[in-house]
């Protein structure tokens, strides 16, 4: 499926090719299990550790769906597109946080079926979808 220029960086990285990367800066990302089913409780997590200097940065945190449609976890819940979380957050040189909570559901019994894939990413607050870390984990949904 082609996706949108603004969405296609975190669709190819989480089929598994290279983006740019900082080895300063890195996130993280869980899920509490690999299988989830109607009533099952699904929680995201992150990590973020900074050990190179002081940058400002915006993070982004989506699921990707098994039609290849991405949906942002957003404040307040999940919106269809790519949109940071947070944005113009100074990470102090030295930084480590988490894990984390970032979003908690219950598995609806309308969801789909199929794979998902849990992404978390993160880009200089200057250069919006330049991500430069980026990690992934899938899960389906049965």
């Amino acid at each position: 499926m082609s996706q949108p220029p603004c969405l296609r960086p975190l669709y190819v990285r989480a089929q598994g090719l290279p983006l740019h990367v900082a080895a300063d800066i890195e996130i993280e990302c869980g899920l509490n299990g690999d299988e989830f089913s109607a009533g099952d409780l699904l929680q995201a997590s992150f990590s973020i550790r900074n050990t190179g200097s002081a940058a400002f940065v915006d993070i982004f945190f989506a699921f990707i769906l098994p039609d290849g449609a991405v949906v942002s976890i957003i404040p307040g819940g999940l919106a269809y597109g790519t949109w940071a979380y947070y944005s113009d957050v100074l990470l102090p040189s030295n930084f480590s946080y988490g894990p984390a909570p970032i979003f908690t559901t219950v598995i609806g019994s309308s969801v789909p079926p199929g794979e998902y894939i849990y992404v978390a990413a993160m880009a200089p607050s200057d250069k919006p979808f330049n991500f430069i870390s980026v990690d992934s984990v899938e899960f389906s949904i049965n």
